[in-house]
């Protein structure tokens, strides 16, 4: 979802939401870093940063 993938509440999924999550690549889950959790398996994957990705330049205008 796309509200989800703005993890920097700019409004649109731009590089620095993935830059975000992948700074915390491979690390645990934690209440802190939930969001960053796109697929929600529990795990920062390669996963997450795809399913970010393929909302990249999205706007979260497109969720209404």
């Amino acid at each position: 979802d796309i509200m989800r993938a703005d993890v920097d509440d700019d409004h649109a999924v731009t590089i620095l939401d993935l830059t975000v999550l992948a700074n915390h690549f491979l690390e645990p889950v934690t209440p802190a870093t939930a969001r960053y959790n796109q697929d929600a398996d529990n795990a920062i994957t390669i996963l997450d940063l795809t399913k970010m990705a393929n909302l990249f330049l999205e706007n979260v205008s497109a969720c209404s």
